[in-house]
């Protein structure tokens, strides 16, 4: 079963090291159902709740729980497998379709303020560098932040970029859209283009040599999986601002001054997000944050 679920993920197009991770989630979903002496075909509302409390109350092997982040992800991954069973008439029904896991986890990150965002990029280094020894490599990374900082571009989407996203005559960046985010055209801030000139022009074509990849990729690497490159670049950032967390914390930090300045279609479309739903949630934090000031600088008598 496992076999067809791989290939019904290769006809979907997604990446090979996301169908291994998928793959590898439902079969311990299935190898769970074999020990209760379920058939997978025939899960219903209880069983699944069963299952849903198992990942939830699971202590990984650094002896914490799941984070909800995780948990969600491997709900997603179920509920995909199901779409799988019942794509080959293996089920009537996905038991779990409208099934979703509340969590508001990633709003549960500490905001940097706008001040804050922009000293991350103004101050990140590219010179006198220990680590990365290769100040390209460094001029790569302030780009990077730059389009974390002023864009709001979520990490899944820079293995997307490419030079042909990149328009320094109209100082723009077309931002290609994921599975769960639009396409959108966003301005570039006037601070971003000097930088990312040096790298288009000159940066970019020596990592390329150094690295042997001559794709058309704008940050080229030869590997699928950018975190490791994020994780160093977040390192760097906390030198700057201890409160720095990861890119999802400044993307959020971005969308949250977004939504005080903008109205919601128009941060919808920048943001990506494909629901209004989504962008509604920053104002509900927006609001919520307000009314905590109130309460705590006008307390009711």
């Amino acid at each position: 079963m496992l076999d067809e679920f791989r290939t019904y993920l290769q006809k979907h197009e997604y990446a090979k090291t996301t169908i291994d991770g998928y793959c590898i989630i439902a079969g311990k979903f299935e190898n769970w159902c074999n020990t209760k002496g379920y058939d997978v075909e025939n899960i219903n509302y209880n069983k699944w709740s069963e299952y849903q409390n198992l990942i939830k109350n699971q202590i990984t092997t650094n002896g914490v729980q799941r984070k909800d982040n995780t948990i969600e992800h491997i709900i997603g991954v179920i509920r995909l497998f199901f779409d799988y069973l019942v794509h080959d008439d293996f089920m009537i029904l996905n038991p779990i379709k409208e099934i979703y896991y509340k969590s508001n986890s990633e709003f549960h990150h500490q905001a940097l303020t706008e001040d804050e965002l922009h000293e991350l990029y103004y101050c990140f280094p590219t010179l006198n560098l220990q680590i990365p020894m290769c100040e390209s490599a460094a001029i790569r990374n302030k780009v990077i932040v730059g389009l974390v900082v002023f864009q709001g571009i979520e990490s899944a989407v820079f293995k997307n970029l490419t030079l042909d996203c990149i328009d320094l005559s109209k100082n723009k960046i077309y931002v290609p859209g994921t599975k769960r985010s639009n396409g959108r055209t966003l301005d570039l801030k006037q601070t971003q283009i000097s930088v990312l000139r040096q790298y288009i022009e000159h940066d970019r074509a020596i990592l390329q040599k150094k690295i042997n990849c001559y794709t058309e990729a704008l940050f080229p690497l030869n590997s699928t999986r950018y975190s490791s490159m994020f994780n160093d670049i977040c390192k760097k950032l906390k030198t700057i601002n201890l409160k720095v967390t990861n890119f999802r914390q400044i993307r959020f930090s971005v969308i949250s001054i977004w939504v005080k300045k903008y109205d919601l279609r128009k941060v919808q479309i920048m943001a990506g997000h494909r629901f209004i739903s989504s962008t509604e949630k920053y104002l509900k934090i927006d609001l919520d944050s307000l009314q905590q000031a109130t309460q705590m600088y006008h307390p009711m008598q």
